[in-house]
Protein backbone atom coordinates (compact mmCIF):
# COMPACT_ATOMS: atom_id res chain seq x y z
CA UNK A 1 0.00 0.00 0.00
CA UNK A 2 1.02 3.30 -0.63
CA UNK A 3 0.23 5.12 2.35
CA UNK A 4 -1.94 3.99 5.40
CA UNK A 5 -4.51 6.37 6.75
CA UNK A 6 -6.60 4.94 9.77
CA UNK A 7 -7.18 1.65 10.88
CA UNK A 8 -6.97 -0.22 8.02
CA UNK A 9 -7.64 2.08 5.57
CA UNK A 10 -4.91 2.03 2.84
CA UNK A 11 -4.53 4.61 0.05
CA UNK A 12 -3.15 3.58 -3.11
CA UNK A 13 -3.55 5.23 -7.23
CA UNK A 14 -6.05 3.65 -9.35
CA UNK A 15 -4.05 2.31 -11.94
CA UNK A 16 -3.45 0.15 -9.33
CA UNK A 17 -7.05 -1.23 -8.29
CA UNK A 18 -7.62 -4.57 -7.13
CA UNK A 19 -11.12 -5.76 -5.99
CA UNK A 20 -9.90 -8.25 -3.83
CA UNK A 21 -10.24 -5.80 -0.80
CA UNK A 22 -12.90 -2.68 0.22
CA UNK A 23 -12.64 -0.33 -2.23
CA UNK A 24 -14.07 3.19 -2.17
CA UNK A 25 -12.79 4.62 -5.97
CA UNK A 26 -11.88 8.47 -6.27
CA UNK A 27 -11.42 9.32 -9.97
CA UNK A 28 -12.38 10.47 -12.99
CA UNK A 29 -10.57 7.69 -15.26
CA UNK A 30 -14.06 5.74 -16.04
CA UNK A 31 -12.20 2.61 -17.05
CA UNK A 32 -11.23 1.63 -13.29
CA UNK A 33 -14.97 2.39 -12.41
CA UNK A 34 -16.19 0.22 -14.85
CA UNK A 35 -13.49 -2.79 -15.30
CA UNK A 36 -15.01 -6.03 -15.09
CA UNK A 37 -12.33 -7.10 -12.53
CA UNK A 38 -14.25 -4.16 -10.11
CA UNK A 39 -17.66 -5.78 -11.20
CA UNK A 40 -17.54 -8.90 -11.54
CA UNK A 41 -14.75 -10.60 -9.17
CA UNK A 42 -14.58 -8.01 -6.59
CA UNK A 43 -14.20 -9.78 -2.93
CA UNK A 44 -14.64 -6.98 -0.84
CA UNK A 45 -17.26 -4.47 -0.19
CA UNK A 46 -17.50 -1.37 -3.22
CA UNK A 47 -17.64 1.72 -0.81
CA UNK A 48 -18.42 3.58 -3.19
CA UNK A 49 -17.34 5.40 -6.83
CA UNK A 50 -16.66 9.78 -6.94
CA UNK A 51 -15.47 12.08 -9.20
CA UNK A 52 -14.16 13.71 -6.53
CA UNK A 53 -12.74 13.61 -2.57
CA UNK A 54 -14.91 16.59 -1.95
CA UNK A 55 -17.99 14.12 -2.56
CA UNK A 56 -17.17 11.62 0.18
CA UNK A 57 -18.73 12.30 3.67
CA UNK A 58 -15.59 11.76 5.64
CA UNK A 59 -15.96 11.43 9.00
CA UNK A 60 -19.33 9.22 8.00
CA UNK A 61 -16.78 6.71 6.26
CA UNK A 62 -14.36 6.56 8.43
CA UNK A 63 -16.76 5.94 11.70
CA UNK A 64 -18.44 2.86 9.76
CA UNK A 65 -15.81 1.94 7.42
CA UNK A 66 -15.45 -2.04 7.92
CA UNK A 67 -13.39 -4.06 10.01
CA UNK A 68 -11.64 -5.92 7.49
CA UNK A 69 -8.70 -4.24 4.56
CA UNK A 70 -10.20 -1.01 2.81
CA UNK A 71 -7.83 0.28 0.38
CA UNK A 72 -8.94 3.86 -1.34
CA UNK A 73 -7.98 3.82 -4.72
CA UNK A 74 -7.35 7.34 -6.52
CA UNK A 75 -6.00 9.46 -9.30
CA UNK A 76 -3.09 12.02 -10.00
CA UNK A 77 -5.61 14.95 -8.35
CA UNK A 78 -7.62 13.05 -5.40
CA UNK A 79 -4.69 10.97 -4.58
CA UNK A 80 -2.78 14.09 -2.97
CA UNK A 81 -6.09 15.85 -1.52
CA UNK A 82 -6.83 12.84 0.45
CA UNK A 83 -3.15 12.92 1.54
CA UNK A 84 -3.14 16.16 2.40
CA UNK A 85 -6.60 16.48 4.02
CA UNK A 86 -5.41 13.12 6.06
CA UNK A 87 -1.75 15.36 7.14
CA UNK A 88 -4.12 17.90 8.40
CA UNK A 89 -6.39 15.88 9.92
CA UNK A 90 -3.62 14.82 12.06
CA UNK A 91 -2.18 18.55 12.11
CA UNK A 92 -5.19 21.52 11.24
CA UNK A 93 -1.76 23.81 11.40
CA UNK A 94 0.26 21.59 9.51
CA UNK A 95 2.34 24.37 6.38
CA UNK A 96 2.05 23.79 2.81
CA UNK A 97 5.85 23.06 3.08
CA UNK A 98 5.75 20.45 5.12
CA UNK A 99 2.42 18.05 3.98
CA UNK A 100 4.78 18.46 0.22
CA UNK A 101 8.01 16.82 2.54
CA UNK A 102 5.79 13.82 4.58
CA UNK A 103 4.09 13.43 0.62
CA UNK A 104 7.40 12.82 -1.07
CA UNK A 105 8.89 10.30 1.25
CA UNK A 106 5.59 8.36 0.47
CA UNK A 107 5.90 8.70 -3.25
CA UNK A 108 10.21 8.14 -3.35
CA UNK A 109 9.32 5.09 -1.61
CA UNK A 110 6.50 4.19 -4.56
CA UNK A 111 8.93 4.76 -7.43
CA UNK A 112 11.43 2.53 -5.90
CA UNK A 113 9.10 -0.11 -5.33
CA UNK A 114 6.82 -0.08 -8.38
CA UNK A 115 9.47 1.75 -10.92
CA UNK A 116 12.83 0.75 -9.96
CA UNK A 117 12.90 -2.66 -8.14
CA UNK A 118 11.18 -4.75 -10.63
CA UNK A 119 10.98 -7.72 -7.84
CA UNK A 120 8.09 -5.34 -6.93
CA UNK A 121 6.90 -3.82 -9.61
CA UNK A 122 7.40 -6.65 -12.06
CA UNK A 123 3.72 -7.65 -11.81
CA UNK A 124 2.33 -4.52 -13.97
CA UNK A 125 1.72 -4.56 -17.74
CA UNK A 126 3.49 -1.92 -19.28
CA UNK A 127 0.53 -0.03 -20.21
CA UNK A 128 0.26 -0.09 -15.85
CA UNK A 129 4.30 0.54 -15.57
CA UNK A 130 3.98 4.04 -18.44
CA UNK A 131 1.02 5.63 -16.47
CA UNK A 132 2.79 4.75 -13.17
CA UNK A 133 5.61 6.56 -14.62
CA UNK A 134 3.20 9.69 -15.26
CA UNK A 135 2.01 9.79 -12.40
CA UNK A 136 4.88 10.23 -10.34
CA UNK A 137 6.56 12.04 -12.99
CA UNK A 138 7.72 15.60 -11.86
CA UNK A 139 5.68 17.25 -14.61
CA UNK A 140 2.81 16.45 -17.18
CA UNK A 141 0.49 17.30 -19.47
CA UNK A 142 -3.47 17.61 -18.60
CA UNK A 143 -5.47 14.83 -20.21
CA UNK A 144 -7.72 15.44 -22.53
CA UNK A 145 -10.15 13.29 -20.75
CA UNK A 146 -10.17 13.92 -16.92
CA UNK A 147 -8.83 17.40 -17.18
CA UNK A 148 -6.33 16.09 -14.71
CA UNK A 149 -2.92 17.04 -14.61
CA UNK A 150 -1.16 12.84 -15.23
CA UNK A 151 1.64 14.46 -12.64
CA UNK A 152 0.27 14.26 -9.36
CA UNK A 153 3.48 16.29 -8.31
CA UNK A 154 2.09 18.98 -10.87
CA UNK A 155 -1.16 19.04 -8.53
CA UNK A 156 0.16 19.69 -5.64
CA UNK A 157 -0.82 23.19 -4.81
CA UNK A 158 -4.40 22.41 -6.61
CA UNK A 159 -5.07 19.18 -3.71
CA UNK A 160 -3.80 21.90 -1.22
CA UNK A 161 -6.53 24.56 -1.81
CA UNK A 162 -9.05 21.43 -2.21
CA UNK A 163 -8.10 19.64 0.86
CA UNK A 164 -9.47 20.22 4.40
CA UNK A 165 -9.13 18.42 8.03
CA UNK A 166 -11.24 15.99 8.74
CA UNK A 167 -14.22 15.62 11.34
CA UNK A 168 -12.91 12.56 13.77
CA UNK A 169 -12.47 12.71 17.65
CA UNK A 170 -8.79 12.50 19.35
CA UNK A 171 -9.49 8.81 21.01
CA UNK A 172 -10.53 7.80 17.16
CA UNK A 173 -7.22 9.43 16.08
CA UNK A 174 -4.76 7.76 18.84
CA UNK A 175 -6.79 4.51 18.69
CA UNK A 176 -6.33 4.16 14.84
CA UNK A 177 -3.10 6.23 13.78
CA UNK A 178 -0.59 4.23 12.27
CA UNK A 179 3.02 3.69 13.72
CA UNK A 180 4.52 6.52 11.50
CA UNK A 181 2.48 9.11 13.24
CA UNK A 182 2.67 7.73 16.94
CA UNK A 183 6.04 7.33 16.93
CA UNK A 184 6.90 11.04 15.65
CA UNK A 185 4.21 12.06 18.34
CA UNK A 186 5.98 10.21 21.27
CA UNK A 187 9.38 11.55 19.85
CA UNK A 188 8.19 15.21 20.66
CA UNK A 189 5.89 14.25 24.08
CA UNK A 190 6.34 10.87 24.93
CA UNK A 191 2.65 10.49 24.26
CA UNK A 192 0.82 7.21 23.58
CA UNK A 193 3.69 5.27 24.65
CA UNK A 194 1.09 1.91 25.86
CA UNK A 195 -0.60 2.51 22.24
CA UNK A 196 2.54 1.96 20.43
CA UNK A 197 3.38 -0.49 22.79
CA UNK A 198 0.30 -2.88 21.79
CA UNK A 199 1.18 -1.34 18.35
CA UNK A 200 4.09 -3.21 17.70
CA UNK A 201 3.58 -6.02 19.64
CA UNK A 202 0.97 -6.70 17.00
CA UNK A 203 3.34 -6.67 14.38
CA UNK A 204 6.04 -8.65 15.95
CA UNK A 205 3.42 -11.06 17.28
CA UNK A 206 2.58 -12.01 13.33
CA UNK A 207 6.68 -12.07 12.47
CA UNK A 208 6.89 -14.49 15.33
CA UNK A 209 3.73 -16.67 14.47
CA UNK A 210 5.04 -17.00 11.00
CA UNK A 211 8.27 -17.82 11.57
CA UNK A 212 7.03 -20.29 14.48
CA UNK A 213 4.94 -21.95 11.30
CA UNK A 214 7.41 -22.28 9.17
CA UNK A 215 9.69 -23.80 11.69
CA UNK A 216 7.52 -26.62 12.93
CA UNK A 217 6.51 -28.05 9.81
CA UNK A 218 10.65 -27.94 8.80
CA UNK A 219 10.92 -29.48 12.28
CA UNK A 220 8.40 -31.96 12.45
CA UNK A 221 9.38 -33.60 8.53
CA UNK A 222 12.61 -34.08 10.25
CA UNK A 223 11.18 -35.87 13.42
CA UNK A 224 8.92 -38.39 11.63
CA UNK A 225 11.85 -39.42 9.85
CA UNK A 226 13.97 -40.05 12.61
CA UNK A 227 10.86 -41.73 13.66
CA UNK A 228 10.09 -43.91 11.22
CA UNK A 229 6.25 -44.89 11.24
CA UNK A 230 5.33 -42.48 13.55
CA UNK A 231 2.20 -39.97 13.08
CA UNK A 232 1.81 -36.09 13.07
CA UNK A 233 -0.66 -36.49 15.71
CA UNK A 234 2.25 -38.49 17.79
CA UNK A 235 4.54 -35.40 17.04
CA UNK A 236 2.11 -32.95 17.86
CA UNK A 237 1.49 -34.78 21.43
CA UNK A 238 5.08 -35.12 22.04
CA UNK A 239 6.14 -31.33 21.02
CA UNK A 240 3.13 -30.25 23.52
CA UNK A 241 4.48 -31.72 26.64
CA UNK A 242 7.62 -29.72 26.14
CA UNK A 243 7.45 -26.72 27.75
CA UNK A 244 10.16 -24.65 25.13
CA UNK A 245 8.18 -26.62 22.08
CA UNK A 246 4.24 -26.69 23.45
CA UNK A 247 3.59 -24.06 21.15
CA UNK A 248 4.02 -26.11 18.12
CA UNK A 249 1.33 -27.94 19.15
CA UNK A 250 -1.04 -25.58 18.99
CA UNK A 251 -3.47 -25.89 16.00
CA UNK A 252 -3.87 -21.96 15.95
CA UNK A 253 -0.02 -21.44 15.08
CA UNK A 254 -0.39 -19.89 11.70
CA UNK A 255 -1.42 -16.18 10.28
CA UNK A 256 -4.90 -16.90 9.83
CA UNK A 257 -5.84 -17.82 13.26
CA UNK A 258 -2.64 -15.60 14.75
CA UNK A 259 -5.88 -13.55 16.88
CA UNK A 260 -6.72 -17.17 18.54
CA UNK A 261 -3.21 -18.01 19.16
CA UNK A 262 -2.45 -14.55 20.83
CA UNK A 263 -5.22 -15.13 22.59
CA UNK A 264 -3.91 -18.02 24.68
CA UNK A 265 -0.13 -16.87 25.06
CA UNK A 266 1.96 -14.28 26.89
CA UNK A 267 4.84 -12.97 25.49
CA UNK A 268 7.14 -16.01 27.19
CA UNK A 269 5.74 -17.98 24.16
CA UNK A 270 7.19 -15.50 21.21
CA UNK A 271 10.37 -15.56 23.42
CA UNK A 272 10.18 -19.24 23.35
CA UNK A 273 9.62 -19.22 19.59
CA UNK A 274 12.69 -16.79 19.18
CA UNK A 275 15.24 -19.34 21.14
CA UNK A 276 14.07 -22.17 19.07
CA UNK A 277 14.70 -20.06 15.89
CA UNK A 278 18.30 -19.60 17.37
CA UNK A 279 19.16 -23.29 18.65
CA UNK A 280 17.70 -25.15 15.78
CA UNK A 281 20.50 -24.24 13.37
CA UNK A 282 18.67 -26.52 10.53
CA UNK A 283 14.99 -24.37 10.43
CA UNK A 284 16.61 -23.09 7.35
CA UNK A 285 15.82 -19.17 8.84
CA UNK A 286 19.01 -16.55 9.48
CA UNK A 287 17.15 -14.91 12.38
CA UNK A 288 20.37 -14.97 14.38
CA UNK A 289 22.35 -12.77 12.19
CA UNK A 290 19.67 -9.97 12.50
CA UNK A 291 20.51 -8.77 16.30
CA UNK A 292 17.82 -6.53 16.31
CA UNK A 293 15.39 -9.46 17.07
CA UNK A 294 16.81 -9.91 20.68
CA UNK A 295 15.52 -6.83 21.62
CA UNK A 296 12.66 -7.06 20.31
CA UNK A 297 12.37 -11.08 22.47
CA UNK A 298 13.73 -8.53 25.14
CA UNK A 299 11.39 -6.08 24.58
CA UNK A 300 14.13 -3.52 25.67
CA UNK A 301 11.54 -0.60 25.09
CA UNK A 302 14.46 2.10 25.61
CA UNK A 303 16.50 0.50 22.71
CA UNK A 304 13.28 -0.20 20.17
CA UNK A 305 11.86 3.56 20.64
CA UNK A 306 15.47 5.13 20.74
CA UNK A 307 15.40 8.13 17.77
CA UNK A 308 18.69 8.31 17.57
CA UNK A 309 18.64 4.54 16.14
CA UNK A 310 15.55 3.71 14.52
CA UNK A 311 17.34 0.31 13.16
CA UNK A 312 15.93 -1.30 15.92
CA UNK A 313 12.35 0.01 15.45
CA UNK A 314 11.71 -0.75 11.57
CA UNK A 315 13.10 -3.92 11.86
CA UNK A 316 9.67 -4.77 11.54
CA UNK A 317 9.58 -3.50 8.15
CA UNK A 318 11.83 -6.11 6.77
CA UNK A 319 9.57 -9.39 7.35
CA UNK A 320 6.56 -9.76 5.06
CA UNK A 321 4.23 -10.01 7.87
CA UNK A 322 4.96 -6.32 8.05
CA UNK A 323 6.22 -4.92 4.94
CA UNK A 324 3.47 -3.21 3.06
CA UNK A 325 1.89 -1.84 6.38
CA UNK A 326 4.51 -0.01 7.86
CA UNK A 327 6.33 2.57 6.34
CA UNK A 328 9.77 2.33 7.70
CA UNK A 329 11.09 4.90 5.38
CA UNK A 330 8.67 7.38 7.04
CA UNK A 331 9.81 6.78 10.45
CA UNK A 332 13.58 6.89 9.35
CA UNK A 333 12.38 10.44 7.98
CA UNK A 334 10.81 11.62 11.28
CA UNK A 335 13.59 10.03 13.29
CA UNK A 336 16.22 11.54 11.60
CA UNK A 337 14.25 15.49 12.20
CA UNK A 338 14.68 18.06 15.21
CA UNK A 339 11.78 17.88 17.70
CA UNK A 340 10.84 21.31 16.59
CA UNK A 341 10.64 20.48 12.92
CA UNK A 342 8.65 17.19 14.53
CA UNK A 343 6.25 19.16 15.99
CA UNK A 344 5.71 21.57 13.12
CA UNK A 345 4.89 18.11 11.12
CA UNK A 346 2.46 16.57 13.80
CA UNK A 347 0.80 18.77 16.55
Amino acid sequence: MIAHLFGKVYLNFDINIRPAYNTLTLSKNHLVHDSFLHQHIGMGKDLGRYNTAAEVDWTRFFNSVPDTRTVIYADALNFPVVYFSFLRTLNPNITYDNVVKIIEIALKRAEFYLIDYDNFGGHMSPDQKSSMSKMLARTGTVDSVTGINTSMRSNYREAWALSSPWILSEPYLINNMGLEHLMARYWVDGSNLDVIKQRLEHFWWKSFIQWGEESMKNYSQRWMHQHPGATFDQFVSTVSADPRLSWMGDPNLSLEKSKSFVASHDWSTAQSIYQWLLSDQDNGLIIELHEQWSLVANRDWDAILDQNNPVNLIAIGTEATARMFVNTWLISYFAAQSREQLGAFIR
